[in-house]
């Protein structure tokens, strides 16, 4: 299939890079929240279980969310995206904000596998290549140019 770079704001035909890139941003939020609980866990003195489940949540709530709004917000890209040449970007091209990088990074929330193949079908089936909270972000994601 042929760049759409004429109307959208560059190639996003992007599928199995976004794929790939996703894996990679997998591995990296797991670590992540490890470095985090282990981190809470020798600052802060929890004996209750409910406290430990608590910081789980929170944890868990704020790397999912904070992980790509931070990245994405700032360099357009996490580091799955990084590594595999592919950035976010706004309709016109330009550079995302903080409100948009948070509103496509919603579905990390609800995590795990049927999510994340219910967003790639979507990508897959889609015309303009986005998942529905790339849609209602008005973002898209494209092969990094470099530009």
């Amino acid at each position: 299939m042929p760049s759409r770079s004429g109307s959208y704001p560059g190639d996003v035909n992007v599928l199995g890079a976004r794929i790939v890139a996703q894996l990679i941003d997998l591995v990296a939020m797991f670590f992540l929240m490890v470095a985090v609980i282990v981190t809470l866990v020798g600052l802060l003195p929890v004996t209750d279980p409910a406290e430990a489940e608590f910081l789980g949540v929170v944890t868990f709530v704020g790397v999912a969310l904070g992980y790509g709004t931070l990245l994405e917000g700032r360099y357009g890209k996490t580091l799955g995206k990084m590594a595999m040449n592919v950035r976010v970007v706004s309709r016109d091209g330009r550079e995302i904000h903080y409100g948009q990088a948070f509103g496509r990074n919603i579905p990390a929330l609800f995590g795990g596998w049927p999510t994340w193949l219910v967003g790639m079908a979507t990508i897959a089936v889609n015309d303009d290549n986005q998942r529905l909270f790339d849609k209602a972000s008005d973002t898209y994601v494209i092969r990094d140019t470099g530009q």
